[in-house]
This record gives C-alpha cells, sequence and structure tokens, in this order.
C-alpha cells in the first residue's frame, strides 16, 4: 500500500531504483528534536527533513504527488494553481490552526487576499469524525460551491475531506437538500462514479489515515461508519515536520503506530 512506501521513504529516502543513502530516521537520531517539559508533558519540535517526492509510477492511478519534507505553505499554492482552483474549502483540526490562520503570510489569509478562499476556515471536525460536524463541513462546502478541499490536522481531518468530496459531488442533484451519511455513501455506489473534486492532504500527525482510499465517521448512535472507493484517495499528500511542532509525545507515539499498522 502507499502507507509501506511514504514509511520507506520516511526510513531511507527513496528514487527510482532503489533507497537512497538518505535515511530520516538517520538524520532524527543524528539531530534529535529538541524537548520541552511544561507542567503537564513533555512536547517536542519538529525534525528536519530533507525534501522529496514519491515518483508519479509508485503512487495509486488518480493521485498527482506525494511530497515529503515539503514546506506546506508553497507546495499547497502551486498545487492549487495546477489545479486552476476558484473556491478553496479547508478544514483543519484546532490544534492545527496556528499554522495556517493569524496573519497575511499564512494560508487562510493568503488566500482570502487572493479571493480563493470558499468559506471561513472550518474546525467542526472533533477526534473520531462526529457526525454532526462532519455534515455541517459537508453543508458548508457545498454551500461555498467549493472547487478543491485542502485538509490540515489528524486522521478524522483527513476522512472528513474525503467524505466532503463524495457530497460535493452531488451538486446539481434535486435531491441534495443537506448533508446525510446515507447520501454521502450512497455517491460510492453509483455508477459510473462521479468525478471528485481534489483533495490536498496535509497530516500534522503519523496515522497515515491520508494515504488510504477509507474514510471512517462515528455517528451520533456512537458507531462507526464510514466509506470506501478508489476515487477516495487524496489528490496531493504534504508531509511537513513543521505541523508536528508541539505534538505531545502520546500523539506522537499513537498515530505514529497507527501509521504502522497500515503500512504493515
Amino acid at each position: 500500500p502507499l502507507s509501506r512506501k511514504i514509511f520507506g521513504a520516511f526510513l531511507f529516502g527513496f528514487n527510482n531504483k532503489q533507497s537512497s543513502s538518505r535515511s530520516f530516521l538517520a538524520q532524527a537520531f543524528s539531530n534529535p528534536p529538541a524537548t520541552t517539559t511544561t507542567s503537564r508533558r513533555s512536547t517536542t519540535t519538529a525534525i528536519k527533513m530533507t525534501a522529496l517526492s514519491i515518483p508519479p509510477e509508485h503512487i495509486p492511478l488518480g493521485m498527482k504527488a506525494v511530497h515529503i519534507g515539503s514546506p506546506f505553505l508553497s507546495t499547497t499554492m502551486d498545487e492549487l494553481s495546477t489545479f486552476g482552483s476558484k473556491k478553496v474549502f479547508v478544514l483543519a483540526n484546532k490544534s492545527s490552526r496556528k499554522f495556517i490562520e493569524g496573519n497575511n503570510e499564512k494560508l487562510i489569509d493568503i488566500l482570502q487576499l487572493k479571493g480563493l478562499l470558499a468559506a471561513p476556515l472550518c474546525t467542526s471536525i472533533g477526534m473520531g469524525g462526529g457526525e454532526e460536524g462532519l455534515l455541517a463541513a459537508c453543508d458548508e462546502a457545498y454551500a461555498a460551491d467549493a472547487d478543491v478541499v485542502v485538509t490540515v490536522g489528524g486522521g478524522a481531518v483527513q476522512d472528513a475531506g474525503k467524505l466532503i468530496r463524495l457530497w460535493l459531488a452531488t451538486k446539481g442533484n434535486a435531491d441534495s437538500v443537506s448533508a446525510t451519511v446515507e447520501g454521502i455513501q450512497g455517491v460510492t455506489k453509483r455508477d459510473p462514479m462521479p468525478a471528485l473534486p481534489p483533495q490536498i492532504a496535509i497530516p500534522n500527525s503519523f496515522a497515515m489515515a491520508e494515504a488510504t482510499h477509507v474514510a471512517g465517521l462515528t455517528t451520533k448512535a456512537k458507531t462507526k461508519s464510514g466509506a470506501a472507493h478508489p476515487s477516495l484517495m487524496p489528490t496531493v499528500i504534504i508531509y511537513d515536520p513543521a505541523l508536528s511542532k508541539g505534538l505531545p509525545d502520546w500523539v506522537r507515539f499513537g498515530t505514529g503506530l497507527r501509521g504502522v499498522e497500515h503500512a504493515v
């Protein structure tokens, strides 16, 4: 799976013929991140990485690019330009907000200045991808007529972005009034499957939800549900270690183990 190749790139670097001599793991051990101690927990700053991209022939059909160690802001803007995007819907978890909003040099502010922001930054997705927050985000993106989804955060946010794309694909359907779980899932059963708007996935942790074609959610009844389809793979993934700055150790290790599970 793609997650296995991404882990290989993290550990050994990547080129077309064989693993290169660049080892991000070796860099991490030879130049460990600084540790900051607080009264509640210790956190670490981000590990510096050498930028690289997984070659197109090693990513699933329909994906455009996987960037590792690239600065997310400039890479996102470059990718949006290639899409010709006019209405960008940005979804993030609350802990990532400080990285993408707050002054004229951050993603949300730049998109707004350029007239590309479809709606205010959406942070309605909670841990586990609760139904209520998801449906609200779907309706907001739909009402804004978004043509691309940018997701910044952990697995719940990345999965929510995939499901929002499914709901956006119902645009023009007379039956589409407000989002429902059944309506979102129904899109995957269409034949032919409608084209989905692109998604730029920018994770801030290591669970690798963005590297799968499965999207999970938690219903109001507290049951697990979701959707799966090859078209749900994000169009672009950007791994920027700067977004991991400040993550508590339990999130780093917990999501890292989840990423290993996805890779295996």
